[in-house]
């Protein structure tokens, strides 16, 4: 048995290691990684043409302090288009025109962001704010924030004005210092620029003398990045997150972080929470906080969550960035005093010693500009910008780089190593200008970058540039920074040095600004979007760990859903005991042991609410806490693009995918007549298909019912509809489906998958956990795109739609938020979801009328007394059918196609009951088992319409329609839910007004489920007698 052990286990070290290198030769060449540890130990492979002296500086550990000199190093072996793992791949393009190419020209493909820790470290909700965020959340967190600061002052005189107050009163505090012999800058620079975004954030300043608070955030945040930097553990962890589930490593790893970064997010918090006290929304808003709480009011994509996000960016971002610059320009003015004392003459020539420094004469002080962007350049404060992630495949000059990669655009080799800045090491603001002195340097201003470029560029740039250049003026125009002559040589500057001196005529303390500046809002390592998943469950897995332990002890649920549902086993949880064909009856015969709020590991943790008052709770009152979608496979195999559509959709791209999507269907019937005739029309074709039909004694309705609802939704998607003769195709797409879900429900590989993402690149196991499943579907994808490239084909803009897809493309055009991709999507979910659900329960409907030929003859009654036989059924009458309405509700209750309801997810710690749910939580609602067995349903296994109604056979019972959920329940409701309830209604009517359905002389009618995406009926033949015969 050893032996055996041991050969596999050198075996799939061996594919391992092959697959590894395979993965390595996708990427940019870079220095050679080795498997699990990437380069943290390496690694430039020893070559004849290397020069000896590289090679040897880079063959060392990586120093993450120094990180951004190392990948200088590595860029002059391999070039400015290079790979390295850290563990995970992190492509680094390390020259100006391939940034610009990346950033600029193709800002779209390289503006994602990477989801793992630490990037997520300052988010208070998933995806939140400005600087870390991706998507559509972040394209209007930043459209909106802009706007809001330009009323504040972006873009107008009132940020001058802000900036110039409290200018002012930096300078009367520096008057109240007596010895300037020996100064610290450090607080009074750092107190200046904070009041600057302070008052815009949040209408209030500190005091020089109270400013405690401020300090403690700013030292906290100094000692938590400067930890982080160092942590080796952290970044290994990306690799593999179950490190951050281990105990003690666990914390080390993470939790020590997040525990530090509490101390500003509970500043920030409390700031916001003192701003909103005591403002009335009625009011005209007096900072930004205000605003922004004025604008939730009324648009659906701002919320409190992120609010306190963008807070938080534009604080860090806005205070760090700037104080920083600052403070390493007092250095570089006290070490060359001739550029100090050359731009204070240019200060003085034009403003005098009282003049006001305004932007407006920026123009008349060339030198002074050129000064400033000199010590941008020099001080080069951000070592590494913030991650970039590619969101589809992509390139940077002929380099082909994959899609979900992390990049890095080395700004700082930029500024410190481009050939544009001859002498680079030398401070000379002379570079930024042309011969003249006057003429700016169009060349060297270019490649200034220190705000970054394109689509991601700092948001605050504009603010920036007027606090530099108003704060050197001030200082220099009232100061100058001087030093002793003897104590000049030891003034270094350089940047892994603490500054201070213990006697000048000012000393600056730097500390370390590699450590201490802008980097710490950002991470260098990302993590592959597959790992990501395990890390989101880290907190979950934690706290059901903590919950099943107490919840033995004290045999009640400590206050925890997670403790509840059996203890699982690790790895695989409860996987071995689930049956995914019958999940729904798994969960049923688990309720009756856990109750109605339990934890089943399949191996993820899934909380099932079971009842309908938890249910609503949960999704109607509780909605914004459990809007959330997973995004683990198989929950995204329907998407084209990461978040795409209505129905897995989640945060605010759900929200303008599900608003505009509904605006056009109510253009094209949702909510109109238009709806009513379109289905009608259908019903019609439907009818003169089965009159064409000889045999009616023996008939397979699933296909005629199939292309009945088929078109109804294509002709209001793409324009056109099937032929019952010829629908092949569609019958192709739907076997797909079908077959793909099949799959998915046996395959258990699937869900390990979940919890070990590394499954899916493995061979073979790649190809049966998802490769087939996604293979499968893109058969109705394919036919999906064909109909959406037809229905555009020969559309002109300037013309009325014709249907879905022209109006969306249309709207396209002058609403960014829509794109090609979500409109595959959204076609995609409109389409399944309006075909499926109606279509199998339709052919239920038609075996539960066959069976039960008492229920069939009352509703056929009632409809030939309103009706006739003639007569066209509009929702106009429904309420002159009750009976037949009851009776469409019951096969809905009955039929219950949804086994199991699609996954929502907590955004944030929440609770139903007394039980509190960690956010980024799987929560599955199950509908099913309460119209299955809600005890509003007495007798729930009978077929019974009159549960429905009054004991006057009129009335609605409000009780049991109150429970009736089939299209579930609040803001993830089922958006085609109307649609849905014409097409029932008309069809049952439809059908029922013109034939008698009984089952096939001889047989009985099996009523057993195939179970795929929905629970289809078995298909079999039924008898359909012409209504009119039995007239007769």
């Amino acid at each position: 048995m050893f032996p055996i052990v041991v050969s596999f286990l050198i075996s799939a070290t061996a594919v391992y290691v092959w697959l590894f290198y395979q993965d390595v030769k996708r990427y940019p060449k870079g220095p050679t990684p080795l498997p699990i540890f990437g380069n943290f130990f390496s690694v430039g492979l020893l070559c004849p043409e290397m020069d000896y002296e590289i090679v040897v500086k880079v063959i060392s550990q990586i120093d993450f302090r120094k990180l951004h000199e190392q990948l200088s190093d590595y860029s002059k072996i391999y070039g400015n288009v290079f790979t390295i793992w850290l563990p995970k791949p992190h492509v680094i393009i390390a020259d100006y025109e391939g940034i610009k190419e990346a950033f600029a020209k193709k800002g779209d493909e390289f503006s994602g962001r990477p989801r793992c820790f630490p990037d997520t470290l300052l988010q208070n909700v998933e995806n939140g704010g400005v600087i870390f965020s991706e998507g559509e959340n972040w394209k209007e967190q930043r459209r909106i924030s802009l706007h809001i600061l330009r009323d504040f002052g972006m873009g107008k005189n009132l940020m001058e004005e802000q900036v110039l107050l409290s200018a002012q009163e930096f300078l009367a505090h520096m008057a109240s210092i007596k010895n300037k012999e020996e100064i610290d800058l450090r607080h009074p620079i750092q107190v200046f620029i904070a009041n600057i975004i302070n008052k815009t954030l949040f209408g209030f300043s500190y005091e020089y003398d109270k400013s405690d608070r401020l300090m403690a955030s700013v030292d906290q945040l100094n000692i938590l990045f400067d930890e982080i930097k160092g942590s080796r553990l952290t970044m290994f962890a990306q690799m593999f997150p179950f490190v951050h589930r281990l105990p003690v490593i666990g914390y080390y790893s993470r939790g020590r972080y997040e525990r530090m970064i509490d101390v500003v997010k509970r500043n920030i918090k409390e700031d916001v929470e003192r701003c909103l006290k005591a403002y009335n929304p009625d009011q005209d808003p007096e900072c930004f906080v205000q605003a922004y709480y004025q604008k939730m009011q009324t648009n659906l994509h701002l919320n409190y969550d992120n609010l306190l996000n963008v807070c938080m960016d534009f604080f860090l971002a806005g205070m760090e960035t700037t104080s920083t610059t600052l403070r390493w320009s007092t250095l570089f003015m006290a070490k060359h005093t001739d550029v100090q004392d050359k731009i204070r003459r240019e200060i003085f020539s034009v403003l005098g010693a009282d003049g006001k420094p305004s932007t407006s004469l920026k123009n008349r002080m060339p030198y002074t500009n050129a000064a400033i962007q000199e010590i941008q350049r020099c001080a080069n404060i951000v070592p590494l910008n913030v991650v970039h992630r590619t969101i589809k495949d992509t390139s940077v000059g002929s380099v082909p780089i994959p899609g979900n990669t992390s990049v890095i655009g080395n700004i700082q080799h930029v500024m410190a190593h481009s050939p544009v800045y001859k002498d680079a090491h030398e401070f000379r603001p002379e570079r930024f200008l042309m011969d003249d002195g006057v003429t700016a340097n169009k060349e060297a201003v270019e490649q200034l970058c220190p705000f970054s470029i394109g689509k991601r560029q700092c948001a605050g740039e504009g603010l920036a540039k007027v606090e530099l250049f108003i704060g050197l003026v001030t200082l220099l125009q009232n100061y100058k920074e001087t030093i002793e002559n003897k104590l000049y040589s030891r003034l270094n500057l350089q940047k892994d040095k603490q500054l201070t001196w213990n006697r000048s005529s000012l000393v600056f303390c730097c500390r370390n600004h590699i450590n201490f500046a802008l980097h710490r809002l950002r991470c260098d390592i990302a993590i592959d979007e597959r790992l990501f998943n395990i890390v989101r469950f880290r907190s979950v897995q934690t706290t059901a760990y903590v919950g099943v332990q107490k919840a033995q002890t004290n045999n009640k649920l400590v206050g925890d859903a997670l403790a509840a549902g059996g203890v699982r086993y690790q790895f695989f949880g409860r996987l071995h005991m689930m049956d995914f064909h019958r999940s729904h009856e798994v969960f049923a015969e688990f309720s009756k042991q856990y109750g109605n709020l339990f934890t089943v590991w399949l191996p993820k943790p899934y909380v099932i609410v079971m009842d309908f008052e938890n249910i609503k709770e949960a999704f109607l009152k509780k909605g914004d806490d459990f809007s959330g979608r997973s995004s683990l496979f198989p929950d995204t195999i329907f998407q084209n693009v990461e978040n795409g559509g209505v129905v897995f959709a989640q945060g605010d791209n759900w929200k303008v995918q599900r608003r505009v999507s509904l605006h056009i269907l109510r253009d094209f019937g949702m909510g109109k007549n238009l709806m009513e005739e379109q289905v009608l029309l259908s019903a019609q074709e439907f009818l003169a298909h089965l009159s064409t039909i000889n045999n009616k004694n023996e008939i397979s309705l699933c296909l005629p019912i199939q292309v009945f609802v088929a078109n109804i939704i294509n002709r209001t998607l793409f324009g056109f509809g099937y032929e019952y003769n010829n629908c092949d195709r569609l019958v192709e797409g739907l076997e797909a489906v079908n077959s793909t879900f099949i799959g998915i429900r046996s395959s258990k590989l699937t869900f390990v998958a979940q919890m070990f993402p590394i499954i899916n690149s493995l061979p073979i196991l790649k190809y049966m956990a998802k490769g087939r499943f996604d293979k499968n579907i893109s058969v109705l994808r394919k036919q999906i795109k064909e109909d959406i490239e037809r229905a555009l084909k020969s559309y002109n803009v300037g013309q009325d739609p014709d249907c879905f897809v022209q109006a969306y493309y249309q709207k396209m055009q002058s609403d960014t938020q829509l794109n090609y991709e979500n409109l595959m999507n959204v076609c995609m979910d409109f389409f399944l979801g309006g075909m499926e659900t109606t279509t199998t329960t339709l052919r239920w409907g038609a075996l539960l009328l066959a069976k039960n030929q008492d229920v069939q003859d009352k509703i056929r009654a009632e409809i030939l007394s309103v009706l006739g036989t003639n007569g066209k059924p509009t929702m106009s009458i429904k309420d002159n059918l009750p009976y037949t309405c009851a009776a469409i509700k019951e096969i809905q209750r009955c039929a219950n196609i949804i086994g199991v309801n699609v996954p929502h997810r907590t955004v944030r710690d929440t609770s139903i009951g007394p039980y509190k749910i960690s956010a980024d939580t799987l929560v599955l609602g199950q509908i099913h088992n309460v119209l299955a067995n809600s005890p509003v349903f007495k007798d729930s296994k009978q077929f019974r319409p009159e549960r429905f109604l009054m004991g006057d056979g009129v009335t609605p019972n409000k009780e049991t329609v109150g429970h009736f959920c089939p299209f579930s329940i609040g803001k993830r409701q089922c958006v085609g839910e109307s649609l849905a309830r014409v097409e029932l209604f008309v069809g049952v009517v439809t059908m029922l007004q013109n034939y008698k359905i009984q089952p096939v002389n001889g047989r009985e009618l099996d009523m057993g489920a195939i179970f795929t995406l929905t629970l289809l009926p078995k298909e079999q033949p039924l008898c359909l007698t012409p209504v009119s015969l039995e007239i007769k």
